[in-house]
């Protein structure tokens, strides 16, 4: 990995938790998507077979804590049901735009 001062990425965060969720849900997807093309590391793997168990210990954050949750658990069942797709349209961005 090459770090460049000159190179920069402009990034725009959700403003509500129901667009996180969204957000949570193809990331989470996308990362067990990636992780079943690959062999990462024990380490790697042992975290993201631990992270849908240990995602409801977000509730103690409150209503976002329970927008991630949800995120979190959809993303992995939307890929234990076999979405292979990788393929994703930013939507939940055009909303707060207008």
């Amino acid at each position: 990995m090459v770090f460049c001062e000159d190179c920069h990425v402009e990034t725009e965060r959700t403003m509500s938790v129901e667009k996180e969720e969204i957000y949570k849900r193809k990331t989470v997807t996308g990362i067990y998507q990636a992780l079943s093309y690959t062999r990462p590391q024990f380490v790697v793997s042992f975290f993201y077979i631990l992270l849908p168990l240990m995602s409801p210990l977000l509730l103690a954050l409150g209503r976002k804590g329970y927008y991630w949750m949800k995120g979190i658990l959809l993303g992995l069942l939307d890929y234990l049901r076999g979405d292979r797709s990788g393929y994703w349209e930013p939507t939940y961005l055009e909303e707060e735009k207008r």
